[in-house]
């Protein structure tokens, strides 16, 4: 049950990320895709944060960083391995910016940059959460 959740978000993740708009997706329930056969992947490496100084940019990434930052607490809950955790994230990751040149959309490494957030959020609650219980056993075996 925990593969097929976590599947199904993984799916979510690429209707959002492949749509030809993710704004007329929410506001209207319009889903549509307009697929390119023969994208140009120099675009992957664009750079275009300096284009971008605005509030919605700021939302997007944002969005970008809680959507992934949910995504790797559902790949660690269905594996409990962290190492597996961090390689499906990336592979997720990877794959929905490259998917996006395929669907007129901007699949962008900075993207990758701003999902990896997510994941260092993640991997910082994870750690946080070791040493307390590491702290609360070592706590247990104190004799007053």
């Amino acid at each position: 049950m925990r593969t097929f959740i976590v599947t199904c978000y993984i799916g979510m993740i690429f209707i959002f990320t492949c749509t030809e708009s993710l704004f007329l997706l929410l506001q209207e329930q319009k889903l549509s895709f307009q697929f390119n056969a023969s994208p140009s992947f120099s675009d992957f490496f664009i750079n275009d944060l300096i284009n971008h100084p605005d509030i919605t940019y700021f939302n997007q990434k944002a969005g970008h960083i809680i959507c992934f930052f949910i995504l790797a607490l559902l790949l660690y809950w269905a594996s409990h391995r962290v190492w597996l955790t961090t390689l499906l994230f990336l592979i997720v990751a990877f794959s929905t910016e490259l998917a996006q040149l395929f669907f007129s959309r901007s699949g962008r490494l900075l993207d990758v940059f701003y999902d990896s957030i997510g994941l260092t959020m993640f991997l910082a609650f994870y750690l946080f959460y070791q040493v307390i219980v590491v702290l609360d056993r070592s706590d247990s075996y104190r004799v007053d």
